[in-house]
């Protein structure tokens, strides 16, 4: 069957790492999972097809909205003018993002039911277009498998044995997907980052300055990337690289950063003419120090506690 038979259903539901979208077969159902570098279809005949559950789902706009009042507050309290910029910047995406959010409708769940699996459509993520989907695919089910009325269906669930029904509709084991490493690599990365900070603070190794902007970087983008992929993570977990994230924020403008700064600008720009080019050191203090490489180090350590626990739980 070429593309041009098929119908759309739904438009492209993206994510970080690709889309999915529904598609309207002769006599299938088709979903396409892109990861930019691999598509996966999957295809449902409507003969095998016995129920579709819409639920809405939870509203990410209140969080959205929660982010960016706190970036504005502090884009405001922050003294340096990257900081501010840095944090209004992040403050106005995410006040775009509730917007937007808010503009698409209400978020929803839908679950296909076949008698061997439950699959998650990941393309019907509105309420609004789950109700264009199911006006679309009810009919086409219906003409194959034919409708019943809904008096036949009360009497027929009425007159069933709770224990033959649940024979018919048992399910078999959930295959759940593995524990991704990213949590790990974020901990194991403010481990290392704890020893890098005491060194930019308390020694005479320009190196150790010019490290602290990307080590700054790195924790930002992979804070991220596990926060992405927390979805499979317990509550501890999640909990535990929130935090972590939160400090990644607050750290370069708030703690580390507020020597740092000042001192990296001071050693690069302006070089003392009566010392060595390595003899150069950020003037700290030690409740600087302290919190700079106290938090990363706690963080860490708890982190990995954490992620240890849970596969162990998880048998893994």
């Amino acid at each position: 069957m070429t593309r041009s038979s098929y119908l759309r259903l739904s438009p492209k539901n993206r994510t970080f790492t690709g889309f999915s979208q529904a598609w309207l077969g002769s006599d299938h159902l088709l979903i396409v999972n892109s990861s930019r570098l691999v598509e996966r279809y999957q295809r449902f005949a409507f003969a095998d097809i016995q129920a579709i559950v819409v639920a809405e789902g939870g509203r990410r706009a209140i969080w959205q909205a929660a982010v960016a009042s706190v970036c504005f507050a502090f884009s405001m309290w922050v003294q340096f003018t990257f900081g501010k910029r840095f944090f209004a910047a992040i403050a106005l995406a995410a006040l775009l993002l509730a917007l937007l959010d808010i503009a698409r409708g209400p978020r929803c769940r839908c679950i296909l039911q076949t008698a061997v699996s439950g699959e998650r459509l990941y393309p019907i993520s509105r309420m609004r277009t789950a109700r264009s989907f199911l006006a679309i695919i009810t009919p086409a089910i219906e003409t194959v498998q034919g409708s019943v009325p809904v008096e036949d269906l009360a009497a027929q669930a009425a007159m069933t044995p709770q224990i033959a029904l649940a024979e018919s509709t048992a399910q078999p084991p959930a295959i759940e997907r593995p524990l991704g490493y990213t949590p790990e690599i974020l901990f194991g990365l403010l481990m290392l980052d704890s020893v890098l900070v005491f060194a930019a603070l308390r020694s005479t190794f320009t190196v150790a300055f010019g490290l602290l902007p990307t080590m700054y970087f790195a924790e930002f983008l992979i804070g991220i990337l596990a926060l992405v992929q927390s979805r499979t993570r317990s509550a501890t977990s999640v909990a535990v690289l929130i935090a972590a994230f939160l400090c990644v924020i607050i750290d370069p403008f708030a703690l580390s950063g507020a020597a740092a700064w000042p001192g990296v600008v001071a050693v690069f720009q302006q070089p003392s003419p009566d010392a060595a080019a390595w003899n150069n050191q950020i003037t700290a203090s030690s409740t600087t120090v302290f919190l700079a490489v106290g938090w990363r180090a706690a963080m860490a350590i708890t982190g990995l506690a954490v992620c240890h626990f849970e596969r162990t739980a998880k048998g893994e």
